[in-house]
C-alpha cells in the first residue's frame, strides 16, 4: 500500500479533503489551472448488450487486466452474467471501459478486441462526436498515475473503495495536457492488447476423444515438465486459427464495388502485392494487419503477416490473437531451419502434403520465440502515460 507523508506546519488546515493532493485530475473546480471539461459532457454510458441468465462464456472482468501493464491476462468462462460484446450491436473500437477498481487502468477498445465479452462491471463510455479530447486521450489521462489518484479519492466516501458511474462522470480532465502528442499514447496503447484471446486454453491439458481414429499414437502426446517450461503449443499460446474458404474460381482480377483484396497462397510463397479481389460472404475468414497467415499446402510452407485487411483464401490458415512481436517471430520460425522441420513432422498425405487446424494448433514453439524481455520489470502503464502527458514536448 502506498503511503504519503504530509507536513501540517505549513497547512492552512487539516480537513482531510485541503490535505489531498492538488491533481490535474479532480472533481474540484480550479483544482487545475487550465480549462477543463467534465467526462460526463465527453462521453454517454453505455448498457449491457445481453442480459439475463445465459450460457457460459469467456468474459472479461476488471481482475482479468494486469494492474501493471494494462494487458488482458485471461479470461474465464462465466455464465449468467450481464456482459458487454464487442462487435456488431455492442462496444466497437473507440469505446472506453473504466473498472470501479481505481487501481486498474482503463481500456480502450480497439480492433484487436473482436469477439470479446467484457462483464457488466465496466463502467462502459462512448465518446461523443465532436468532443475536444480524442478517446485515446480520454484513456490516457483515465488510466495515467493522475488518473488513478482521481478516481482513489472519487472512491473514498465508498464503503466498497469502487468508483461509481456518477462521481466517475463528474471527474474534471484537462482539455489540453502540455506533453500532449497522440502518437505516442497511440505507440503506448498498442503495448496493452490482450495477452491472451477470449478463447484461449488456460492449461496444457487436453481431452481427446479416441473413437475418432484408429491411430492412437496420432491424437496421444506426454506432456513432461520440460516440455512446458521449454515450450508451448500454438494453441496454447491463445492463438485463433481458422481456415481461408474463398475459391479461386471467385477470384476478380480488378477491384469492384463491396470487392476487397484477397490474400493467396501464391502472395504468400512469392511475396507479391496482392492482385484478387472477391466480394465477401457470410462466414467467410476476414484477416486484418497484423494477423499471420500460413500455407497448408505442400511439402514447404510459407508464412506472412497482413499488412492490412484482406479475405482469405482457400489453402491458407489464419492465426489471430497473437502479440504483435510474437506474430513476427512466429512467422520467422515458420519460414525457416528449426520451424520448416517442425512442421513437416505435422503435416499428413502422400499424394498432397497439407497441414490441418489441429495439427498447426499443436505446433511446438520454443520458448525464445515468445519471451519477452524481463530483466528491467515490467514499466508501469500509469506511469508512462503520466510521462507522455505532462512531461514529453511535442516533436
Amino acid at each position: 500500500m502506498a503511503s504519503r507523508t504530509l507536513d501540517l506546519r505549513s497547512a492552512r488546515s487539516w480537513a482531510f479533503a485541503d490535505l489531498l493532493p492538488r491533481l490535474p485530475i479532480s472533481t474540484a473546480p480550479g483544482a487545475y489551472g487550465g480549462p477543463v471539461v467534465r467526462l460526463g459532457d465527453l462521453v454517454a454510458t453505455l448498457l449491457p448488450t445481453r442480459t439475463g441468465p445465459a450460457p457460459a462464456s469467456d468474459v472479461v472482468t476488471p481482475h482479468d487486466v494486469d494492474p501493471s501493464t494494462g494487458r488482458i491476462r485471461g479470461t474465464a468462462a462465466r455464465g449468467g452474467l450481464s456482459s458487454y460484446h464487442v462487435g456488431a450491436g455492442g462496444l466497437h473500437t473507440g469505446d472506453i471501459l473504466v473498472p470501479p477498481q481505481p487501481q486498474v487502468p482503463a481500456l480502450l477498445v480497439g480492433e484487436r478486441h473482436a469477439g470479446y465479452c467484457f462483464s457488466s462491471r465496466w463502467h462502459a463510455l462512448r465518446p461523443s462526436e465532436g468532443v475536444p479530447i480524442p478517446p485515446v486521450v480520454i484513456w490516457a489521462l483515465l488510466s495515467s498515475s493522475s488518473g488513478s489518484q482521481a478516481r482513489q479519492h472519487a472512491a473514498l466516501g465508498a464503503q466498497s473503495r469502487q468508483v461509481n458511474r456518477g462521481d466517475l462522470m463528474d471527474l474534471l480532465l484537462p482539455v489540453q495536457p502540455p506533453g500532449l502528442s497522440i502518437e505516442t499514447l497511440h505507440v503506448i496503447w498498442m503495448r496493452t492488447l490482450p495477452m491472451l484471446s477470449h478463447q484461449a486454453q488456460h492449461s496444457w491439458y487436453g481431452v481427446t476423444d479416441l473413437r475418432s481414429t484408429a491411430r492412437w499414437s496420432d491424437l496421444i502426446r506426454t506432456h513432461t515438465p520440460s516440455d512446458v517450461r521449454e515450450e508451448a503449443s500454438l494453441a496454447n499460446l491463445g492463438a485463433s486459427l481458422r481456415s481461408g474458404s474463398v475459391a479461386r474460381k471467385r477470384l476478380l482480377p480488378a477491384q469492384l464495388a463491396d470487392s476487397i483484396p484477397v490474400i493467396t497462397a501464391q502472395a504468400v510463397r512469392t511475396g507479391e502485392e496482392l492482385t484478387s479481389w472477391a466480394i465477401p460472404r457470410a462466414g467467410e475468414v476476414v484477416g486484418r494487419r497484423g494477423d499471420v497467415v500460413m500455407t497448408s499446402t505442400g511439402t514447404r510452407l510459407q508464412a506472412k503477416i497482413l499488412s492490412d485487411t484482406a479475405l482469405v483464401a482457400e489453402g491458407l490458415i489464419l492465426a489471430r490473437h497473437l502479440q504483435p512481436g510474437d506474430a513476427q517471430r512466429l512467422a520467422a520460425y515458420v519460414n525457416h531451419g528449426a520451424g520448416q522441420e517442425a512442421l513437416r513432422q505435422l503435416v499428413t498425405g502422400d499424394f498432397i502434403p497439407h497441414l490441418t487446424i489441429r495439427a498447426l494448433g499443436d505446433l511446438r514453439v520454443p520458448r525464445e520465440i515468445t519471451s519477452r524481455e524481463e530483466e528491467a520489470g515490467p514499466e508501469l502503464l500509469a506511469d508512462v502515460l503520466e510521462h507522455a502527458l505532462w512531461t514529453l514536448s511535442v516533436a
